[in-house]
């Protein structure tokens, strides 16, 4: 769906600036570093989001991590309308919440060399992706900054958030790789 399609579904504001992470929460997304980031990025964009669409993965849904997230918001002056967590998302609406971003961003840090689901589903999403240097997204094109450099991170969001020509960049290059990976190609 166009942004303006996706954002009306899904009740969200037409003139924010969304940043959209995605899969299960998972302590190695950098979730965390994301809402902080967010609160900078508000400095900016007074109107930024920041949307964790998946759910929590089952292994942390009695850990204190979503706590301390949503602790951590509110400590830094974010409410319900600057951050959004879904739950589970079914497969036909996976399209409507990648529609609805600026930017996704891949806040990868765990260091480990296999591949993510999660993270090669965004290159179907038709807008540009923002990913660490972590192993498990070698093969998946985006803005690139240093796992674990929170300032290099917020530096990457607000240049593609600025920067149409290389939103249009970062675009082109996740839907290249989408067809060059897709079963179809693959097969």
């Amino acid at each position: 769906p166009s942004k303006a399609d996706a954002r009306h579904e899904l009740n969200l504001p037409e003139n924010a600036k969304i940043i959209l992470s995605w899969g299960f929460i998972w302590e190695s997304k950098g979730l965390l570093e994301l809402v902080n980031i967010l609160a900078e990025v508000k400095k900016t964009y007074p109107e930024a989001m920041l949307i964790h669409a998946g759910g929590i993965h089952p292994i942390l849904q009695k850990s204190a991590y979503v706590s301390t997230i949503l602790k951590s918001a509110i400590k830094l002056g974010l409410g319900p309308k600057d951050l959004i967590i879904t739950q589970w998302v079914p497969e036909d609406k996976v399209p409507v919440w990648f529609g609805s971003a600026d930017v996704i961003v891949l806040n990868y840090m765990r260091g480990s060399a296999s591949a993510s689901g999660a993270a090669h589903r965004t290159l179907s999403a038709h807008r540009p992706i923002i990913k660490t240097d972590d192993l498990c997204l070698e093969d998946v094109p985006g803005y690139e900054v240093p796992r674990f450099d929170v300032n290099a991170l917020y530096d990457g969001i607000l240049k593609v958030l600025g920067d149409e020509s290389l939103q249009r960049t970062l675009v082109e290059q996740a839907e290249k790789a989408s067809i060059e990976t897709s079963w179809q190609s693959v097969a």
